[in-house]
């Protein structure tokens, strides 16, 4: 009995005395224990809303607060939706705008097969010549200009990106030159397209079919984009383009230098 009231008294007293950094230790794991029962509170909801748990995000805050953002396929769906707006809006800007540029990448494709698809960004080909020009009136439009390489421009807008090459006409090709290689392009692989009430300047299906077989492995993406030009593409040019289309590498291109 005295050994219970001993224990007793003890423990009234160590409530008492308890010490700050123990203070500190019981605060944490309440904390702690805060998250958890939020953590479970929100797959609860996620998983009444049918949200997947890979369509979660999680984001860090300050201290221990863990919040997850769900984002649902609508929402996802309702993104795309906006973002593809934005992109043909500015495809018909640059086309109003009269500035000479080139097409190429999952947009062109799209307006030669008129088959719908997702695109990553809008890939263009400006003459350097010309840079200055088409700098300027993006720039009037809020655009966004980041030079990542000598001949390459990132431009951006709203939801949109632009991945915009620089290259040069000699003779009857336009020359490319990149951080991994030259690439030598024959004007017959580009092509006037008819495009709502006027017309684009775009990179024809055969040569699109050239680069995209000669690149790195392709993603199931690509490969669908791909089968959609199949039938677009004219085997005599295809072969005329290839014979004519040149890349070096820039190993290679040292070795010549």
């Amino acid at each position: 009995m005295k050994n219970f009231e001993k224990f007793e008294f003890q423990s009234e007293k160590g409530k008492l005395e308890i010490s700050g950094e123990r203070k500190s230790e019981l605060k944490e794991k309440e904390q702690e224990k805060s998250a958890d029962i939020e953590k479970k509170k929100i797959k609860k909801k996620a998983e009444e809303e049918g949200i997947k748990e890979e369509e979660t995000k999680e984001i860090e805050r300050t201290g221990k607060e863990l919040k997850k953002e769900c984002y649902s396929k609508k929402e996802r769906e309702r993104y795309e939706k906006e973002k593809r707006e934005e992109e043909k809006k500015i495809i018909d800007e640059l086309i109003n705008s009269g500035l000479p540029f080139v097409l190429r990448g999952s947009w062109a494709g799209e307006i030669i097969s008129a088959i719908p698809s997702r695109h990553k960004d809008i890939d263009i080909y400006v003459e350097r010549k010309n840079w200055d020009k088409v700098e300027k009136f993006l720039k009037e439009k809020n655009f966004e200009i980041e030079e990542v390489e000598k001949n390459k421009r990132i431009i951006r807008k709203g939801k949109v990106c632009l991945d915009c090459h620089l290259w040069e006409e000699k003779e009857n090709q336009y020359i490319e030159e990149t951080s991994y290689g030259t690439f030598y392009f024959p004007k017959e692989g580009f092509i006037q397209y008819p495009y709502k009430n006027s017309s684009i300047r775009i990179m024809s299906p055969e040569l699109m079919w050239i680069l995209k077989k000669g690149g790195p492995s392709l993603s199931s993406e690509h490969k669908k984009n791909l089968e959609k030009l199949l039938r677009f593409i004219d085997r005599k040019k295809l072969q005329e383009i290839s014979n004519k289309f040149k890349y070096v590498p820039s190993t290679e291109r040292r070795k010549e230098d």
